[in-house]
């Protein structure tokens, strides 16, 4: 039961703020339900082919778990997609759609989750729809929170 699933929250902020915020992968610290930290490899702008070192919590792999990030779409106030590419193997990417709706922004993030190997394989029938979809949820609804927090344009 590996698979992708779309999560989607509503914010009232404009697509332009929600992807500013959204794009900074340094701030997903600041709604990530567990501890999250990230460095950005290399220097100059932001965009596609960026690069970043993340680390963070996976069920069963621990608090310092490292993936390599790289952004694969860069399309202010309207889309935003990176590559999570765990050093194990899988890469999991995941894919923000920003639409302008109802005097704010919908977002859906799409992400393509691989069924891990072992017993974690064997338990993904229950692990991924009892924590890992509600936490990533979660961390939807805390960056809806977080982008609210902030003054609206204009």
């Amino acid at each position: 039961m590996g698979g992708t699933t779309t999560y989607t929250a509503h914010v009232d902020r404009s697509p332009e703020q929600v992807f500013a915020l959204l794009s900074d992968i340094d701030r997903h610290s600041e709604w990530s339900v567990k501890t999250f930290r990230s460095e950005k490899r290399g220097d100059g702008p932001v965009g596609v082919g960026t690069v970043y070192e993340t680390h963070g919590w996976l069920p069963g792999q621990g608090k310092d778990h490292e993936n390599t990030v790289t952004i694969t779409a860069f399309e202010p106030g309207k889309r935003f997609a990176f590559d999570a590419k765990d050093p194990r193997g899988p890469v999991i990417p995941s894919d923000y759609v920003l639409t302008p709706e109802g005097g704010g922004t919908r977002v859906e993030r799409t992400m393509t989750m691989p069924k891990p190997d072992g017993f974690q394989g064997v338990m993904w029938p229950v692990i991924f729809p009892m924590l890992v979809k509600p936490a990533i949820q979660k961390n939807l609804n805390m960056f809806k929170a977080k982008a609210e927090e902030q003054p609206a344009a204009g």
